[in-house]
């Protein structure tokens, strides 16, 4: 049988998160975040949220509703005997059986995994996202919707790949790099920062 959920998070990332909480067959309970106040009724999808982070009662599995790897790390190793350890893959998500995905990720409607890819724990990798051919993907990053990464590519800890952005062939990304909206990377980035326009340069 599979555990009770409660959901960390209130945001935005929330309205997408519940259907594919749902989508693999657990029941949530209710939702925990800090913006919570007393009094007010507030529901999302039909789920209360009943208080903040430090009001949960360890009455559940947590599941995660933070877009940043670096607090959603923290919440990790805050509870870690709470935290589902589980993926989280949409029935419509078309992964090849060669990809090797570790746990704690979400994966939403409409990604394509291809061949031979290796993705660690913690990831955010939203809909309609495309990770071709042999690409690596470190720990906490979070592949925002409609991006494309292209054969090869690798992808440290602690990234946010924007909307629609496209990294070609073989590029390599160290940690901690904001790659922005419609970006297009064409070389390797080896200092943290935040990069964007095509090609894709650093402004911060």
């Amino acid at each position: 049988m599979k555990p009770k959920i409660v959901i960390f998070g209130a945001g935005g990332h929330t309205r997408t998160l519940i259907p594919l909480v749902r989508s693999e067959g657990y029941d949530i309970l209710a939702i925990y975040d800090d913006s919570f106040k007393n009094g007010v009724d507030e529901k999302i999808d039909g789920i209360s949220v009943i208080g903040k982070i430090d009001d949960f009662k360890k009455e559940a599995k947590i599941i995660l509703s933070y877009g940043e790897g670096e607090k959603r790390n923290m919440l990790i190793n805050k509870f870690p005997d709470y935290i589902l350890n589980d993926n989280l893959i949409h029935p419509s998500a078309i992964i090849e059986n060669s990809a090797k995905i570790e746990g704690l990720n979400q994966i939403f409607a409409l990604v394509v995994i291809n061949a031979q890819i290796i993705i660690g724990k913690n990831n955010i990798i939203n809909t309609w996202a495309i990770i071709e051919h042999e690409v690596k993907i470190g720990g906490n990053n979070h592949i925002s919707v409609g991006s494309v990464l292209a054969g090869r590519v690798e992808i440290g800890d602690y990234c946010f790949i924007g909307a629609g952005a496209v990294i070609i062939d073989k590029v390599k990304i160290t940690d901690k790099v904001i790659i922005g909206a419609n970006a297009v990377v064409i070389k390797n980035i080896n200092e943290p920062g935040t990069y964007v326009g095509n090609p894709a340069r650093k402004i911060k």
